[in-house]
């Protein structure tokens, strides 16, 4: 089965929720209700899967600021091997 993982980034401060920072986590909030699916807490990320369009689709918002989110994206990709 075809897997997409789609990441939304952010920088988790009050300060900078609405800002540009946090467009990816909008985009995913939004994509996650439209899709009926609920994020749930996953190490250092909230993450949810589901189906889109015959794809198996994980989304994943890592709860670290932009620059060092690639250890929680890193982890996910290897456990669920995509």
């Amino acid at each position: 089965m075809e897997r997409r993982l789609v990441v939304g980034l952010c920088n988790p401060s009050p300060e900078y929720e609405q800002t540009w920072h946090n467009l990816g986590f909008r985009v995913l909030r939004i994509l996650a209700r439209q899709l009926g699916l609920r994020l749930k807490t996953r190490g250092e990320a909230l993450f949810a899967r589901g189906r889109f369009a015959g794809r198996e689709l994980l989304l994943l918002m890592p709860q670290s600021y932009m620059n060092v989110s690639g250890a929680p994206v890193a982890a996910l990709a290897a456990k669920e091997a995509v």
